[in-house]
């Protein structure tokens, strides 16, 4: 995996004080006994990014740019690589860890618990703005087929749920003092009309599969678009596939719900490498498949909150585009926050832990986000609690 610099502003907000941090009901992060958490490590983390991202525009996505392939770079886009990829697993494949939603004991050390995250020393997104991509699915298409990622990230980018990233902001076991309002938010979103070719076609596979010089194609014109390299922000794309499309990254870890035997994840982050006139850039983006797949949609029989007659394409898209934008945010290069023993990211830890949540005041189903600090999975219900707040934090959407 290719390293590399994080560019930005790398000055870090300010950190709390010894004081353990409170909740809104003046309870501290965790009963120590004698002392604070201590962090396995003080290293300051490697922060791209530091200010207030623009405002959220256009929040339903009902006003997406078209971006044509024709007018794509060709050069740049035969220099970029997949430099590294992270999946979120099928429901049947992931193999929950242990439920650490009903706590563990808290030791005189940040790192007490096996499923606790240690920071490696790559780069965090301190600030960022999401872009949708559509491939294949105008505004029409998504409003009859239930995709509407648009309104969660606006929702998400509004809501105090994002100060459980507080804690992976600075140093392993201090949380930030810094507000974080207004630094995850919502960018234009792109539509782009995709005609899969021969090279698409693949022996025993029914679905197109996409190759990344696809995906490479789809960000540059978004870049392009969205003027994604010359605004000074980090940008996370997110590319939604139509149905009846795959993708591997091996030849037996695919999603490709018309061959079982090879789909083993619902979605992935990854970044890639572009050479610019400036030099090379890492481009981060999630990449999300059809999640209206029964292998991707929340186990149970409960009806979910965006649920329309038996489709529940809206909340197991929203609760994975969750999973992969967090990761993202933690780890957009697969070498900072990281649990080397369990081979898994903030999101993976509580994978398909999902809870009926309300952010920004409306209804969503969406699994959990582990907190180091915590020592477990926060659901965003939980945001209040005295896990993840910090002294002085608004009450926030709820």
């Amino acid at each position: 995996m290719a390293a590399c610099s994080g560019g930005g502003n790398s000055a870090l907000p300010t950190a709390s004080t010894n004081a353990p941090p409170t909740g809104n009901n003046g309870a501290t992060i965790a009963s120590v006994g004698s002392s604070i958490l201590q962090p396995a490590s003080t290293s300051h983390v490697q922060l791209v990014g530091n200010a207030s991202a623009p405002a959220t525009v256009d929040e339903t996505d009902a006003a997406t740019i078209a971006a044509s392939l024709a007018s794509v770079n060709q050069s740049q886009v035969a220099g970029m690589q997949e430099e590294a990829a992270h999946t979120r697993p099928t429901n049947s494949a992931a193999g929950p860890v242990t439920p650490s939603a009903h706590g563990r004991r808290a030791q005189d050390v940040a790192m007490n618990s096996p499923l606790d995250l240690l920071y490696i020393g790559g780069p965090v997104l301190g600030s960022a703005v999401s872009n949708n991509i559509y491939i294949n699915c105008t505004a029409s298409c998504r409003a009859s087929s239930g995709l509407q990622p648009g309104q969660f990230l606006s929702d998400l980018g509004k809501d105090e749920y994002t100060e459980l990233l507080y804690q992976y902001l600075a140093s392993p076991g201090v949380a930030i003092s810094t507000p974080l309002t207004g630094r995850y938010t919502k960018g234009p979103g792109v539509d782009i009309a995709w005609t899969p070719g021969p090279a698409n076609a693949q022996p025993g596979y029914t679905n197109p599969l996409v190759r990344f010089g696809d995906i490479a194609n789809w960000l540059v014109a978004t870049i392009g678009a969205v003027n994604g390299l010359n605004d000074g922000q980090n940008h996370v794309y997110n590319i939604f596939l139509p149905p009846n499309t795959d993708r591997c990254l091996s030849a037996s870890r695919c999603y490709s719900p018309d061959q079982p035997a090879t789909n083993t994840f619902c979605a992935y982050h990854s970044y890639a490498l572009l050479t610019t006139n400036t030099g090379v850039v890492p481009i981060y983006y999630t990449l999300i498949p059809d999640q209206g797949t029964p292998s991707c949609t929340p186990p149970g029989n409960l009806p979910l909150p965006n649920q329309v007659g038996s489709n529940q394409r809206t909340d197991a898209t929203d609760s994975t585009l969750s999973h992969e934008l967090f990761e993202t945010i933690t780890d957009p290069q697969l070498d900072a926050w990281y649990n080397l023993n369990l081979n898994s990211e903030i999101g993976d830890l509580c994978a398909y832990y999902d809870n009926f949540v309300t952010i920004n005041h409306h209804k969503y189903m969406i699994q959990s986000e582990y907190s180091d600090i915590g020592h477990m999975c926060i659901s965003a219900n939980l945001t209040n609690e005295n896990l993840v707040t910090i002294p002085g934090s608004s009450s926030g959407g709820h």
